[in-house]
């Protein structure tokens, strides 16, 4: 009797050992599955929040456009380019080019008398959004038209 007993408690040993491999291949299955679902969230946040972020930039880029517009019609002879400021969470730069058109980072070389050119950048962290507007003025008459704003690509 004593043998039978013996043999039993290595039977039970053994198979303890195998349910023990099982539990480990199951829960590296589960932790996996888990991981996968982080990171699709993850993909799925990270798009949203680039599109929100290029909006963001783009609504500054905008703002900076009408700022340096503003610009123009209080001073039309030398008006000045508003410093980086913040619209919303975008930095916005702005450059005012008169009587030149054409720069995309800067006052361009083509030369247009009564005209200028206001350059925006919205940068919203990662993404940059740029606007470029031409503004007539009339020397006669003082009169301010916006011509024409543009998105240009970077």
């Amino acid at each position: 009797m004593k043998i039978k007993n013996w043999k039993l408690k290595i039977w039970a040993t053994e198979r303890g050992v195998i349910s023990l491999g099982a539990i480990i291949i199951l829960g590296s299955i589960i932790v996996e599955i888990g991981l996968l679902g982080i990171f699709l969230v993850y993909l799925l946040t990270s798009t949203n929040y680039g599109i929100r972020l290029s909006a963001e930039a783009l609504a500054g880029a905008n703002a900076g456009i009408h700022e340096g517009f503003l610009r123009i019609i209080r001073d039309k002879n030398t008006p000045q380019a508003p410093p980086q400021f913040s619209a919303g969470k975008a930095d916005v730069n702005v450059w005012i080019c008169k009587n030149v058109i054409g720069g995309s980072s800067g006052c361009g070389s083509t030369p247009a008398f009564g005209r200028f050119e206001i350059i925006a950048i919205g940068d919203a962290l990662l993404k940059k959004r740029q606007l470029v507007a031409v503004v007539e003025v009339n020397a006669t008459t003082g009169e301010v038209k916006m011509q024409s704003i543009t998105e240009e690509p970077l």
